[in-house]
């Protein structure tokens, strides 16, 4: 199935920034779309967090909120993330629509290299330095 994928972002400093994300899968039938805006903010150097809702209109209507933290201890780094947490518009407020369809992702990871925050501190010594 061709799909569409578009993406703007704000960077509200450089360690916030707003996404809207639009996806459209074309089927035969019709083209179906889903919109999420996101989240994602930079609040320690060894921890990350990002927030999503998305609203999508695949075979039905569907919003979701999404959640997912990493956590940086020098070369070791772990995350998660628990989505496709569903909700279903009733009585004026959201309310969870079914806990089934929740999903958990973990893992740890390695980085090798250094990170941007460590480059800009010594950029910034050598401006001093001149």
């Amino acid at each position: 199935t061709p799909k569409l994928m578009l993406e703007a972002h704000y960077s509200i400093n450089k360690n916030h920034r707003l996404y809207l994300l639009n996806r459209t899968d074309f089927y035969p039938e019709k083209a179906r779309t889903s919109f999420s805006l996101a989240y994602s903010g930079h609040y320690a150097s060894f921890f990350d967090l990002a927030l999503s809702y998305s609203f999508r209109n695949q075979f039905a209507m569907r919003n979701a909120l999404g959640i997912g933290a990493n956590f940086h201890f020098s070369l070791l780094n772990f995350y998660f993330s628990l989505y496709n947490i569903n909700l279903d518009f009733k009585n004026g407020y959201y309310q969870w629509k079914n806990l089934n369809s929740i999903a958990l992702q973990t893992g740890v990871y390695f980085s090798v290299g250094q990170r941007g925050i460590v480059k800009d501190k010594k950029k910034k010594s050598k401006e001093k330095n001149s």
